[in-house]
């Protein structure tokens, strides 16, 4: 999806802010220009999400799985190799 980066800012701030208790948000430092992890407990259906804005395109990785560091790593893994090839 093509996004203008004011787009981009107004549409992840609003997904961030849709986030309510018990699901959190964490930053992945130097992955893209913005973006964050989108953690959903068992309780949410752990229904995860990468959302990464970088190079005019707005991203977003899915993986219904309860989050541990190695699913963590995995998707950050992922998302880098999408990246590379923008």
């Amino acid at each position: 999806m093509d996004k203008a980066k004011d787009d981009a800012n107004d549409y992840m701030s609003a997904m961030k802010l849709m986030v309510k208790a018990p699901a959190s948000t964490e930053l992945i430092p130097g992955l893209g220009e913005q973006n964050f992890l989108l953690i959903r407990p068992e309780s949410q259906k752990n229904q995860n999400a990468l959302l990464v804005y970088s190079h005019g395109k707005l991203l977003t990785l899915g993986v219904q799985r309860k989050m541990t560091p190695d699913v963590k790593a995995a998707m950050v893994q992922v998302m880098r190799g999408i990246l590379s090839k923008l």
